[in-house]
C-alpha cells in the first residue's frame, strides 16, 4: 500500500516518503473497522501553509485544481492495490 501511495504524490514532490503517522483528528474508518475492514485515512491534497492552517476553521478551503488532483491520486492509489491484489485480505461482506 505505502508503495502505491508513493508512486501516486502530488506532482513535483520528489523527496515525500509515505510513513504511518496518528492523527488528532476523527474519521468515518472506524465504521470500517468496526466490521473488520482495514481502514487508511489518506490526505491526497498538496496545500500551501495557509490552506492547512484553514482546515476545520471558518474559512476552510480548498483550490478546485487540487481536488480534482486528489481525486486522480486516490483513483489511482485504489486502482494499483486492487489489480495487484493487495486489498485481497479485505473482507467484502457487508453483513458483519
Amino acid at each position: 500500500m505505502s508503495r502505491a501511495l508513493e508512486r501516486h504524490l502530488p506532482d513535483g514532490v520528489e523527496t515525500s516518503v509515505v510513513v504511518p503517522i496518528m492523527g488528532l483528528a476523527w474519521t468515518d474508518s472506524r465504521f470500517f473497522r468496526e466490521k473488520g475492514a482495514i481502514a487508511y485515512g489518506i490526505f491526497p491534497f498538496a496545500l500551501s501553509r495557509d490552506e492547512l492552517a484553514s482546515i476545520h476553521g471558518h474559512d476552510e478551503r480548498l483550490p478546485i485544481d487540487e481536488l480534482g488532483a486528489g481525486i486522480r491520486r486516490i483513483y489511482g492509489v485504489l486502482v494499483e492495490v486492487a489489480s495487484t491484489g493487495g486489498g485481497a485480505h479485505v473482507s467484502t461482506r457487508v453483513d458483519q
